[in-house]
């Protein structure tokens, strides 16, 4: 149970922390210009020209594309 409560936790503060696209090439371990690169079909859903922050609902969209990265 406690192992469970804690991956949940986990997937919880991955959705809910406000990254950059900085943040988040540096967490897949590629540049900023690759991950630009990998999240070109599904651009249009992240607002990518508006602002530099993702919100929690972009950072799902992001990880359902790309699959979740290693913490």
């Amino acid at each position: 149970f406690q192992s469970y409560m804690s991956d949940n936790i986990e997937r919880f503060n991955k959705f809910n922390q406000p990254e950059t696209i900085g943040s988040l090439s540096a967490k897949y371990n590629v540049s900023t210009r690759t991950f630009r690169k990998w999240i070109k079909p599904i651009e249009d859903q992240l607002n990518l020209h508006n602002h530099r922050i993702f919100t929690p609902a972009e950072l799902k969209i992001i990880i359902e594309f790309l699959g979740e990265y290693s913490v």
